[in-house]
């Protein structure tokens, strides 16, 4: 079963997507995300403005989803959503449980939702299906997802606005391309993998030749040099935050991706910019813009 959500707008230009508002008084509400989880292990990302909230990703056992959300004094019932960057497991492991226990609205793509139902044997979920590069709408998050290169069946960024500020995620990707660039440009917070230290991932010893190629191909994930780079080309006056996520827990440390990626703000005239590495296991700090 399935339902497609209304599209608000169908010109994809990020700048013409993104709210305009004249000058107010008041202050609009803070967006807020903070990352439940991140890496192989598990990856999700709680987003919340006004009083709306929605996960990206659902990749940790529903018990540490309870948990985690718990210590945030949220429950799983207070999200008006779940979306989906692609199927690969660390990014949907707890939707069987999820799916089954509770009815929170599941918004992906149909190849990723057809991915997911083959590869849990899920019968007849009820899908919300997006198209990629076509904008909708979930409450006050206006949703852009845009193609990134992965091994998946049709992987996804998403780029998230509100009235007052806008948000892009890309969790897993093996090359930049022109068109993640575009998507990224101008956000307020920027959340990019920076997946592995190329010398370490070379050196490693537990990970087969075949593995190493398909990490470091253009379908795999983003080494610390090309996250840096795509945040360098990226950077703007608008952009005040930066989460660097997905680490390796063997071929990167959050000291070689910290220092890599400032190397490169530095350079670009954009060393201000905070910067935050997920934590692999835990809640990391909530980041509100």
């Amino acid at each position: 079963m399935s339902q497609t959500p209304s599209h608000p707008q169908k010109n994809t230009n990020p700048d013409n997507f993104r709210y305009h508002h004249p000058l107010s008084h008041s202050h609009p509400p803070p967006f807020s995300v903070t990352l439940l989880g991140s890496g192989s292990s598990g990856n999700a990302a709680l987003l919340h403005y006004n009083s709306t909230s929605i996960l990206i990703d659902a990749g940790i056992s529903l018990r540490q989803l309870q948990l985690r959300l718990s210590s945030l004094n949220l429950t799983l019932n207070s999200l008006h959503a779940i979306l989906l960057t692609h199927e690969h497991s660390d990014h949907t492991a707890a939707l069987p449980q999820l799916i089954k226990k509770f009815n929170i609205p599941l918004y992906a793509n149909r190849p990723t939702a057809e991915a997911i139902c083959w590869q849990y044997k899920l019968e007849n979920p009820v899908w919300n299906y997006f198209h990629t590069s076509k904008p909708f709408h979930i409450g006050p998050f206006h949703v852009l997802p845009f193609s990134v290169s992965h091994d998946a069946a049709d992987p996804v960024g998403f780029l998230i606005s509100t009235p007052s500020s806008s948000l892009a995620i890309l969790t897993d990707l093996g090359k930049v391309t022109n068109n993640v660039l575009y998507n990224i440009q101008n956000v307020n917070c920027l959340i990019i993998e920076a997946n592995y230290d190329p010398t370490l991932l070379e050196k490693d010893s537990k990970r087969p030749w075949k593995t190493k190629q398909r990490i470091s191909s253009n379908f795999g994930h983003l080494s610390n040099t090309q996250t840096a780079q795509a945040i360098a080309s990226a950077a703007s006056p608008s952009l005040k935050h930066i989460i660097l996520c997905h680490l390796s827990a063997d071929c990167n440390s959050p000291l070689l991706a910290l220092s890599t990626v400032q190397n490169a703000l530095h350079l670009s005239n954009h060393s201000h910019i905070p910067i935050l590495c997920a934590k692999r296991d835990d809640v990391s700090p909530t980041i509100q813009f």
